[in-house]
């Protein structure tokens, strides 16, 4: 049941979530890094990048291992889709990191100028 509900309805929204989360975070980065220099905007909006690309990664993975026939897989399969959500978890969890930085400065300047 589980396996029919992942490579079902779950693997087709695992198609487009990482991709949206990594829009929203990067765009949340851009707009509230620092207005300047440019390349600093950019620079921080692709920490969103690396969470996202291991996301489809684990995803390609765990497919893997569901296609496969139960005995077929291994250690190794398994491992190496479990380092591939670690990674993707310390990716992402970075990314959103600095975007609750970013958000807190934002507001904190908005606080000091008495801006609404």
């Amino acid at each position: 049941e589980g396996r029919s509900l992942y490579t079902g309805a779950q693997h087709r929204l695992d198609a487009f979530y990482p991709a949206l989360l990594a829009i929203a975070i990067g765009l949340g980065l851009y707009l509230l890094a620092p207005a300047s220099p440019n390349w600093l905007k950019y620079t921080l909006a692709a920490f969103a990048l690396p969470g996202t690309l291991f996301d489809y990664l684990e995803n390609n993975r765990v497919a893997a291992m569901l296609a496969a026939a139960p005995e077929a897989v291994d250690a190794e399969m398994v491992a190496a889709a479990s380092r591939a959500t670690v990674l993707k978890s310390m990716f992402t969890s970075l990314a959103m990191f600095i975007l609750l930085a970013l958000a807190m400065a934002w507001c904190w300047r908005r606080w000091r100028t008495g801006k609404p």
